[in-house]
C-alpha cells in the first residue's frame, strides 16, 4: 500500500511539474522574505535567467530601480489584503532589456493563516502594447489628415450607416441640421444616411438621384460616381458636388 501511495504521489508531482514548466506563462514563487523559491522554464525563457541562477535571490533583481516603488506597493497590498493583486509594470531581463509584463499575484497562507509567500504569474505583453500604440498613432495620424480636408467626408457601412466623419462634415451637419430643425445626430456617426436621404426625398425628389448613386456604390455596381446637386440654405442658394467611392475590404 505504501509503495502504491508513493507511486501515486510521484506521478502526481510529475504531472504538476510538466504543467508547471510547459504552461506558456512565467511562474515564480517567493517566500515571505520575497526570495525566489520556484522558477519555471517559461520564466527562464522570458527573463533569461535559469532556475539555478535565481533561487534565493530577492525579487528586486527583476525590476528596474525606477519601477521598484510601483512593485513594492503591489507587494504591500498582497501582504496586507491577502487577496489577488494584478499589476502591469516594466521588468528587466538578464540581457538588460526592459520588457512590459502583465502580472497576476496571489499570496498563499501558512498553517497559522499568515502570508507565507507569493505566487506570481507573468505574461510578456511588450509586443502587444507596442502594436496597440502603433495602431493608435496611425489612427490619430489618419484622423488629423481627414480633419485637415475642407471637403465634407463621411464613411458608410454596407447598410448605409455612418461610421466615420471628418471635422468639416461635423461642422456642416451642425449648421445645416439646426437650420432645418433636424437633430445634428441625424447626420453624425451612428445615423443611417440612406434613411436620411429617403426622408429628404419625400419633399425634395431630386435627392433620389443622390440616393441611387449611394446605393449603387454600396452594392459594388459603381466604382466611382459624381453628382452636382443643389443644397440651398435659408440665406443663400448653394450647389455641391458629391463624389461617391466604394471602399473594398479583404472579404470584397
Amino acid at each position: 500500500e505504501l509503495q502504491k501511495a508513493t507511486e501515486v504521489i510521484r506521478q502526481s508531482e510529475q504531472r504538476y511539474r510538466t504543467i508547471y514548466d510547459t504552461v506558456p506563462m512565467s511562474i515564480l514563487v517567493m517566500d515571505k522574505d520575497l526570495r525566489v523559491v520556484e522558477w519555471n522554464e517559461w520564466a527562464a525563457k522570458i527573463f533569461g535567467w535559469k532556475k539555478q541562477e535565481v533561487l534565493g535571490e530577492h525579487y528586486s533583481f527583476l525590476v528596474p530601480n525606477d519601477i521598484l516603488p510601483v512593485t513594492d506597493k503591489v507587494i504591500n497590498q498582497l501582504l496586507n489584503s491577502q487577496s489577488q493583486v494584478p499589476s502591469l509594470n516594466e521588468n528587466i531581463t538578464k540581457g538588460g532589456s526592459r520588457i512590459l509584463c502583465e502580472w497576476t499575484n496571489s499570496p498563499f497562507l501558512d498553517e497559522k493563516g499568515n502570508v507565507g509567500g507569493i505566487l506570481s504569474m507573468a505574461r510578456d505583453v511588450t509586443n502587444e502594447v507596442q502594436a496597440q500604440k502603433a495602431i493608435e498613432h496611425s489612427e490619430r495620424f489618419n484622423r488629423s489628415i481627414l480633419d485637415s480636408l475642407a471637403a465634407h467626408l463621411a464613411v458608410l457601412d454596407k447598410d448605409g450607416k455612418i461610421v466615420a466623419v471628418n471635422e468639416a462634415w461635423k461642422q456642416f451637419a451642425e449648421a445645416n441640421t439646426s437650420a432645418n430643425q433636424m437633430p445634428s445626430s441625424s447626420l453624425n456617426v451612428g445615423a443611417n444616411y440612406l434613411e436620411v436621404c429617403q426622408n429628404a426625398a419625400l419633399s425634395k425628389p431630386e435627392v433620389n438621384r443622390s440616393l441611387g448613386i449611394i446605393r449603387s456604390a454600396l452594392r459594388g455596381n459603381s466604382p466611382k460616381a459624381e453628382l452636382e446637386y443643389p443644397c440651398h440654405s435659408p440665406d443663400e442658394d448653394r450647389w455641391f458636388v458629391m463624389r461617391v467611392s466604394p471602399m473594398l475590404i479583404e472579404e470584397g
